[in-house]
């Protein structure tokens, strides 16, 4: 099971410890910031599954239309690619996987972001219009992408 050590802080130590403290798979130095610890624990729970050195490969998920390629990270419409980045890829793996749940910006900033940057939560709106833009390319008559007022953005699947 991972277990992370925290150290003291930074000024009164070095920044990394000569050796691990026994069963720590990780070490994190004082002053920590809270979303640091849950980053490495999630990639640890992730490597623990799998996932991270590429042994856990899924089959393409269809979800009404939309292709997810896990393993290419491509989607497709009606085998049509999408052209996106590794973040709007994330996004709309997100978004499509689970159509009509509405996600806030900062949990879509949590899903799509695994390391610990300082990003303005205004970073999802920028790609969000990419990706509306995107799917207009393919899905001219359909807006997907819902912005719901005070709450986020939910997707819903085209009715064609």
């Amino acid at each position: 099971s991972p277990e992370l050590s925290p150290n003291r802080p930074r000024e009164s130590r070095p920044a990394r410890p000569r050796r691990r403290p026994p069963g720590a798979d990780d070490y994190v130095c004082k002053p920590f910031s809270p979303r640091e610890v849950i980053a490495r624990v999630r990639a640890n729970i992730r490597r623990a599954e799998g996932r991270l050195d590429g042994t856990a490969v899924q089959a393409p998920q269809v979800q009404g239309g939309f292709t997810i390629d896990d393993a290419r990270m491509r989607v497709l419409w009606n085998e049509q690619p999408i052209e996106l980045t590794t973040v709007e890829f994330r996004l709309m793996r997100l978004l499509v996987l689970q159509s009509g749940r509405v996600f806030s910006r900062a949990q879509i900033l949590d899903a799509i972001h695994d390391d610990v940057r300082d990003i303005s939560d205004r970073t999802v709106d920028s790609h969000i219009k990419n990706i509306r833009r995107k799917l207009a390319a393919v899905l001219p008559a359909h807006d997907c992408l819902v912005s719901v007022y005070g709450a986020g953005y939910r997707f819903e699947l085209p009715q064609l």
